[in-house]
């Protein structure tokens, strides 16, 4: 298919490089500056690192599992207002996912292990984290989502089909609800106007081709 004598994917392409800002050009002082801020975000995000605060997070379980319902509800909402204010400090951050630790084994009964906690962490920061099957990459994605949907505003989760994208949309909901956040499925027979309703949700579950597919149309829309 063809769009004013461009084919349709050529036309989205001049769309969004159309609407992507500019990257600032740093000079003097602010280069180094850009540069040093660019080295701490690898550091932090170095495996050993991570694991160190792993470690850390582990620490505060005890503490955390004598809250009661009420409080760590509270926390939660204390550590949700946090993040939507902006810049979360390490401490903060390491607090948060513990919290949102022990809220996810009262909700699904699943005690996350070192690992998954540092998985967690890599997801909060934007990294990649790998993981062999096994390893529980559901719980350690389900860890990271609230943090990262308190901060953005909007998450997706990519799966690989629709039944998965329901099922784990279902399974993590209550969790997603204690931290105070929605979380819905995007489905293959939905209408566009189902569809438009779930996308301004928080938390969102679907495969890369529905997604992709509903930010395509979106963008010839705008064309």
């Amino acid at each position: 298919m063809s769009v004013g004598g461009l084919t349709a994917y050529d036309a989205l392409t001049e769309s969004v490089n159309a609407r992507k800002r500019a990257k600032p050009v740093h000079k003097g002082i602010d280069q180094y500056v850009a540069l040093g801020g660019l080295k701490l975000r690898q550091r932090r995000t170095r495996l050993e690192v991570l694991l160190r605060q792993a470690d850390e997070i582990d620490a505060l379980a005890p503490d955390i599992r004598t809250y009661a319902d009420a409080r760590l509800n509270d926390e939660l909402e204390r550590m949700r207002s946090v993040f939507m204010l902006g810049r979360v400090s390490n401490e903060q951050l390491t607090l948060a996912l513990a919290l949102v630790r022990e809220a996810a084994s009262r909700e699904t009964g699943e005690e996350a292990y070192r690992v998954q906690l540092a998985g967690a962490l890599a997801l909060v920061h934007g990294r990649i984290a790998e993981m062999v099957t096994g390893e529980g990459k559901t719980l350690t994605g389900s860890l990271a989502v609230p943090l990262l949907a308190w901060r953005y505003r909007h998450v997706h989760v990519l799966t690989v089909n629709d039944y998965l994208a329901e099922r784990d949309a279902a399974s993590r909901r209550s969790l997603y609800t204690r931290c105070g956040l929605d979380v819905a499925a995007i489905q293959q027979d939905q209408s566009p106007t189902d569809r438009a309703r779930l996308y301004a949700g928080p938390i969102i579950y679907g495969t890369p081709k529905e997604i992709a597919a509903d930010y395509l149309r979106d963008q010839i829309r705008m064309c």
